[in-house]
C-alpha cells in the first residue's frame, strides 16, 4: 500500500554556541547581589571591630573610675613631704588639691577626689587610642575608635558616591570622655548603685538600657561627689544623638558610614528610627564596675545579695613610689568583727595591746557575738616574713616580737585577716584596710567607719590589690578537700568592712539579676 510522508516538524537541534551568553546572564545576576552582600558584610565587620575597641576602653574606664572612689594613687596622693605629682590637664579641670591635710573622709577632699577619678577614667580611654601612649604629643599610627569617613552622592541614588576624610584631625575617631560631674544619668561617666533598680520603667523588657539610658542593673548617684556608691559606669558611642547642649556631661562620635554597603537591599532613609544607609551604624559600649554588696532581683517578697570585689592578694609595700601595701600584723576574724561593730568599738577605733616579747595582739573590745572575750587572749599577731604573707589560705606566721611594728605606718595599710579553716588555725582568710600607730606595747587601729550611719565602711584599694588570686592556694588547703576551701571563700565573701577591688560586674552578672 502506498506510504505517508512523514509531515512532522523537523527535530530542531541547538548547538553549543547558541547557548553561549546564558551562564554571563546569572553570572551577572549573581555577581550584583555578590557584591551587595560582601559590601554589606565589610561595614558591618568595621562596626564590630569599632565596638570591640571601645568596649575594651569603656572597660578599663570603669574599673578606674571606681578604683578611685576612696583614695588617690600614689603620684597624686599628698605625702607630706614631697608635692604630689599632678597633670597639668587635671588640675585645670579640677582645681587645685583642697589646702588641709589629706583626708578622703573629708567633703572637700571627697569632691576633689570625685573629681579626679572621672578624670582618670577619661585619660584612660585617650591613652587607649594612642600610638605611645602620650596624646599630648599627636598620633602618627592614626589609633582611633574605627574611621570617621561620609560618602558625597554623585548622582542622587545614595548607590554611588565619593568617599571623603575629615579635611582635618585624624581619619578615626578619638574619644574624649566628658566627666559629667553632676552625675547626670545620661552622661559619659556615672557614679552610682550597681544592683536591681527597684525603679527601672520596664522591669520585665528583655533590654537593660531604655532609651533614655536609665538602666535596669544601676542607679545613678543623686548628688556630685558620690564617693560611698558601690558602682561607676562608662559609656562610648558612635550614634546620630545631639550632645551639643551636653558638654561636660556626654559626648559621641558619628556613626559608622556605609561604605560598600550602599548597595546592599538596606532601605535608602527612614522618618522612623531603623538602620539604613542615611543613619549609618549606630555602635555603643557601656561597662561597669562595681564592688561590695549587691541587691539581686526580688524574690517572694525579699531581696538576695551577692558580695564582689572582695580581695584575696595584695601586695608588698613599694616606699620608693609611696605605693600602699601589707601590714606588720594580722588580725583575727573575731577582732576585725569586733573592731567593726558599732556597739562595742567607738567609730573602728582601738587601742591593743603588744606584747613586745611573743609580738601577740590583745584587746579588751568584746567580740559582737559571745560573752568570752577571746579578743583578750589573742586579737592577732605581729607578722613574720609579713611582706609575703599577701594571698588568702596563706597561714599566718608570727614573728615572736614585735620588730616588724618598727616600719613607718603610712602605707602599711592592707591588714591579713585571719581564722581556722578547716583544722588549720591562723588561715588568711581576706584583708582590711587600718591605718595604725604604734608606742612600745600600744597599737592605736582605726578602720574606715561610715559617720552619717554609725557604720563600718568598706574601701577600695586604688593600688597594689586585685579580687584575683594571683598565685595557687597553698598544697595543705588544696590537698584538704573542697568543703575546706569553700569555707575559705565563704568566709572572705562574709568579711565585714573588707578591702575590695573593682569588678566588670555586668560581664557577669545576666539581665535578670537572678542569684
Amino acid at each position: 500500500m502506498p506510504t505517508t510522508p512523514n509531515r512532522l516538524k523537523p527535530t530542531v537541534v541547538r548547538t553549543a554556541g547558541a547557548r553561549r551568553g546564558n551562564v554571563l546572564v546569572f553570572f551577572a545576576f549573581f555577581l550584583f547581589a555578590a557584591f551587595a552582600i560582601a559590601g554589606l558584610v565589610a561595614d558591618m565587620g568595621v562596626a564590630r571591630l569599632t565596638q570591640m575597641q571601645v568596649q575594651t576602653a569603656a572597660d578599663s574606664a570603669a574599673r578606674d573610675g571606681l578604683r578611685f572612689r576612696d583614695d588617690l594613687p600614689a603620684a597624686w596622693r599628698p605625702n607630706g613631704t614631697t608635692p604630689p605629682n599632678l597633670p597639668q590637664a587635671l588640675t585645670n579641670q579640677v582645681g587645685p588639691q583642697p589646702n588641709t591635710p589629706y583626708d578622703p573622709t573629708n567633703p572637700a577632699w571627697q569632691t576633689w577626689i570625685d573629681g579626679a577619678r572621672r578624670f582618670a577614667a577619661s585619660n584612660l580611654v585617650s591613652v587607649t587610642f594612642d600610638d605611645d601612649l602620650n596624646p599630648a604629643n599627636g598620633d602618627l599610627q592614626k589609633f582611633g575608635a574605627g574611621p570617621v569617613a561620609s560618602v558625597t552622592n554623585t548622582m542622587g541614588d545614595q548607590l554611588s558616591g565619593i568617599i571623603t576624610l575629615p579635611p582635618e584631625g585624624p581619619p578615626v575617631y578619638k574619644p574624649t570622655l566628658q566627666p559629667n560631674t553632676t552625675n547626670t544619668p545620661n552622661g559619659d561617666l556615672v557614679s552610682g548603685a550597681y544592683g536591681w533598680n527597684a525603679s527601672y520603667d520596664a522591669p520585665t523588657a528583655t533590654a537593660d538600657e531604655s532609651s533614655d539610658y536609665s538602666r535596669r542593673d544601676f542607679t545613678p548617684g543623686s548628688v556630685t561627689g558620690t564617693a560611698t556608691q558601690t558602682g561607676f559606669l562608662a559609656r562610648l558611642r558612635r550614634s546620630n544623638e545631639d550632645f551639643t547642649a551636653a558638654t561636660g556631661t556626654a559626648s559621641n562620635g558619628p556613626a559608622i558610614t556605609f561604605l560598600f554597603g550602599r548597595g546592599s537591599m538596606l532601605a535608602r532613609s527612614s522618618s522612623t528610627s531603623g538602620l539604613t544607609v542615611e543613619s549609618g551604624i549606630t555602635v555603643r559600649a557601656t561597662a561597669i564596675a562595681a564592688a561590695g554588696t549587691i541587691p539581686l532581683r526580688p524574690q517572694a517578697g525579699s531581696t538576695p545579695t551577692t558580695t564582689i570585689g572582695h580581695v584575696l592578694s595584695v601586695g608588698a609595700v613599694d616606699s620608693t613610689n609611696g605605693i600602699r601595701g601589707v601590714a606588720p600584723f594580722g588580725l583575727t576574724a573575731t577582732y576585725w568583727a569586733s573592731l567593726n561593730n558599732a556597739t562595742n568599738a567607738s567609730n573602728g577605733t582601738d587601742t591593743a595591746t603588744v606584747n613586745p616579747a611573743t609580738g601577740v595582739i590583745t584587746s579588751n573590745l568584746a567580740p559582737p557575738i559571745g560573752t568570752a572575750n577571746i579578743n583578750a587572749t589573742e586579737a592577732g599577731i605581729v607578722g613574720a616574713n609579713f611582706s609575703q604573707l599577701t594571698t588568702v589560705g596563706q597561714t599566718y606566721t608570727g614573728v615572736g616580737s614585735d620588730s616588724s611594728l618598727s616600719i613607718a605606718p603610712t602605707l602599711s595599710v592592707y591588714v591579713p585577716i585571719y581564722d581556722t579553716i578547716g583544722t588549720t588555725p591562723r588561715t588568711i582568710v581576706g584583708f582590711g584596710f587600718v591605718q595604725w600607730t604604734y608606742a612600745t606595747g600600744q597599737l592605736s587601729l582605726s578602720a574606715p567607719w561610715n559617720t552619717v550611719q554609725n557604720a563600718p565602711a568598706d574601701r577600695i584599694a586604688a593600688e597594689n590589690a586585685s579580687a584575683s588570686l594571683v598565685a595557687s592556694l597553698p598544697q595543705t588547703l588544696q590537698l584538704a578537700g573542697q568543703t575546706t576551701i569553700q569555707q575559705l571563700f565563704d568566709e572572705n565573701v562574709g568579711l565585714t568592712a573588707s578591702l575590695l577591688s573593682p569588678v566588670l560586674a555586668n560581664h557577669y552578672l545576666g539581665p535578670n539579676f537572678e542569684p
